[in-house]
């Protein structure tokens, strides 16, 4: 309901409720409900002058009426529109009549590709007396069944009864003769409605409910009209609209109980499916073999996550999996009205997560139970203790220390790429790419250090000192994806794979020189600048910028650039948050 607080019915669907102000009101006037069925005489005639399009009655009339003057009345008016629409009603009662009401092909329907399971549940059907029938447009069937929980939630748009097709209330404004079934939608008029294996539609509701008007209201305003007074509820605002008229007092027993509303009338539950299928917005079930396989993969990748190494990053980071399964649950159900079935996904989530979390607990104590026991008669103490825990620092320095900025570049998805792409494809793309990029960045006077597989790490400032070395860094980096994106235009066109890739900037103080052993010496950087920059280069897979620069850069070229912040950020290695930002253009 949250999510659809600004969900809005379609306006051409309206209710006209027999409401308990006006069962007060009438009461007085024309005796107890059921009242005369003259008394809707004037609200056709008024719904005909306004040009409503179609009239529905979620009301039965299924009896003979005592006064004959009023039947007429009735019967006289609707013989003047061809727009009216009586509903019938099946039950699971054994009927004492079981002869076949006389107009049921009034509420026949032919479906292609129907495939009727099993027989029908429904033995009894209850139709307008003759005369109404008769007269009628249609005769949908308003047969409708609550969940196991009492609530109603679905809606059938069709119902088997003996060896007939007969139509529910929410299909009849989209009868057609070519209405076709391709397995759970129905094609008709233009429409896809989406129903369940069981022929029902399942109901997107709308939290401020459907546009309602007091029979009561309707009627004083028809009596103003013919007195030649300006009405409560002018005509013309039901122009060209489906009309329901239905009862929602609450003596009349027609309310029922939804997810949105504990006492809703049965006629807002029919209007609220109408509007469903005018704006295509019925809902979906996730099919069977989606869950199936978000409980397989979450039952399997999970365990595989955790237990693949003892941290509690990870422990923290696996709990992102129902975040991003209530995200995507979220996401489905508010742009493509689908819900997804994850109760059991999350059950299933936690259940491994805690088992894996626990054998990671146990299996750590007997490792280290046995790394004491191996090396305790070899190692100190520390030693013994940095062991256990699995903690290693090897960091050489070498060089002088300066101030330099440093960019990282990588390809994204690049081992996919490897795998699904063809090996001549991939190394023809990588010279392609890196040629493209060194000359960038020599072109704005930096210095490449090396390549890591398909990442590109170089500095500026060294080893020759530059002005706006963070500046240039930044061009450098904008250029980059400007010359991808000519690139990627020109694989495109010559059918071959493209490629997107992200790129981290920081400025600081860094070790530099000729680092290596004394045969393969290489010039380059090592510190924790170095670490950060490769840190945030990361975090473009986690945002929409694909060049994000750290607050250090960002201080030395704010002057010269627009800069937007992205956000504060933890990275390995840092206590702090890292502020980061994206650059925008000149300033």
């Amino acid at each position: 309901v949250h999510l659809r607080n600004d969900a809005i019915p379609d306006k051409s669907v309206k209710l006209i409720l027999i409401d308990d102000a006006s069962v007060n009101h009438l009461s007085e006037i024309i005796g107890r409900y059921p009242w005369p069925r003259g008394i809707y005489a004037p609200i056709l005639d008024f719904l005909a002058q306004g040009g409503a399009k179609e009239i529905y009655f979620d009301i039965l009339f299924t009896e003979e009426e005592e006064s004959l003057a009023s039947h007429l009345e009735f019967l006289n008016e609707i013989k003047k529109h061809s727009n009216i629409n009586f509903a019938g009603l099946l039950t699971k009662d054994y009927p004492v009549d079981a002869s076949q009401p006389k107009f049921l092909s009034k509420s026949k329907i032919d479906i292609k590709n129907f495939r009727q399971n099993g027989e029908s549940k429904y033995q009894t059907i209850y139709h307008p007396i003759v005369p109404i029938a008769e007269y009628a447009q249609r005769i949908p069937m308003v047969t409708i069944e609550p969940d196991a929980d009492g609530r109603y939630r679905e809606i059938p748009l069709y119902i088997t009864f003996q060896d007939h097709l007969l139509f529910n209330f929410p299909l009849g404004p989209f009868l057609s003769d070519d209405m076709e079934k391709d397995k759970n939608v129905i094609l008709t008029k233009g429409k896809k409605i989406p129903i369940n294996d069981h022929g029902k539609l399942i109901i997107n509701w709308y939290p401020k409910g459907i546009q309602k008007f007091s029979f009561s209201g309707i009627l004083s305003s028809w009596q103003s009209l013919k007195q030649g007074k300006p009405p409560i509820v002018s005509p013309n605002i039901f122009k060209n609209s489906i009309v329901i008229i239905g009862a929602s007092a609450v003596g009349l027993h027609d309310l029922k109980s939804t997810p949105i509303h504990s006492h809703l009338p049965g006629p807002e539950i029919q209007a609220t499916a109408i509007s469903n299928i005018i704006q295509n917005s019925g809902l979906n079930l996730s099919p069977d073999w989606f869950n199936y396989l978000i409980i397989l993969l979450i039952i399997s990748l999970c365990p595989y996550y955790v237990l693949r190494k003892t941290s509690i990053k990870r422990y923290l980071g696996a709990l992102l999996v129902p975040i991003l399964l209530s995200g995507i649950m979220i996401v489905s159900f508010s742009y493509f009205n689908t819900i997804l079935i994850i109760g059991t996904a999350l059950t299933g989530f936690f259940l491994s997560y805690i088992a894996a979390i626990g054998y990671n607990s146990f299996s750590e104590y007997l490792e280290k139970q046995k790394v004491k026991q191996n090396f305790s008669m070899y190692v100190s103490p520390k030693i013994l203790k940095e062991l256990s825990q699995n903690y290693k620092t090897i960091q050489p320095e070498l060089g002088k220390e300066k101030e330099v900025t440093i960019l990282f570049s990588d390809i994204r998805n690049f081992t996919s790429l490897t795998e699904t792409s063809p090996v001549n494809q991939i190394i023809s793309l990588l010279n392609e790419y890196f040629d493209a990029m060194i000359e960038i960045i020599q072109e704005y006077d930096g210095t490449v250090d090396k390549f890591i597989g398909d990442a590109v790490m170089a500095f500026w400032n060294a080893p020759v000192e530059c002005e706006n070395h963070s500046l240039l860094a930044v061009k450098a980096a904008m250029r980059m994806q400007e010359r991808l994106v000519e690139l990627n235009e020109q694989w495109q066109k010559e059918d071959r794979i493209t490629i997107t890739t992200g790129i981290g900037i920081n400025t600081g103080n860094c070790i530099i020189g000729n680092i290596g052993s004394r045969r393969r010496v290489n010039y380059t950087l090592i510190g924790d600048s170095v670490n950060a920059t490769a840190r945030l280069e990361a975090l473009c897979k986690q945002y929409p910028d694909n060049i994000l620069i750290s607050q250090s850069t960002y201080d030395q070229i704010k002057d010269q650039l627009n800069c937007e912040f992205i956000d504060n950020v933890h990275v390995k290695g840092k206590k702090e948050a890292l502020s980061i930002y994206a650059p925008r253009g000149t300033s």
